[in-house]
């Protein structure tokens, strides 16, 4: 037991399993995980060290695979940003599928309402 003024001691995990396949086992990586699947899930987590030689290609095409970033602000550092985003990108798309398009928020004496906000405050339907 650590005393008052010692920090706990660092206890290390045990050593996991490691997988060491050969060139001809690997040919199919998703195979040879399925392969082991059953006495790898016993361990929790496994390592697999892919066989020397052996090279992954690509499998994303660079003309196909798009993906659209978030801008996220450091300085909130609660999660809200991310519930804020997701909330605002809903309700985006149930107003484009009504055929219409949200435009800028509405302005109560020349205030922005701040839809989030609102949302989170009013009753939900029971």
């Amino acid at each position: 037991m650590a005393g008052r003024n010692q920090p706990p001691r660092f206890t290390a995990p045990p050593e996991t399993r490691v997988y060491r396949p050969t060139l001809t086992q690997f040919v199919d990586p998703m195979r040879y995980i399925e392969s082991i699947r059953a006495e790898a899930e016993t361990y929790g987590v496994v390592k697999i060290v892919p066989p020397t030689g052996w090279n992954m290609e690509f499998a994303l095409s660079d003309d196909s695979f798009h993906f659209q970033p978030r801008v996220q602000v450091l300085s909130e550092l609660e999660g809200q940003s991310r519930a804020r985003n997701d909330f605002l990108e809903r309700l985006e798309e149930y107003w484009r599928l009504q055929g219409s398009k949200l435009r800028d928020a509405p302005v109560i004496d020349g205030q922005p309402i701040d839809l989030f906000a609102l949302y989170k405050v009013s009753p939900t339907p029971s």
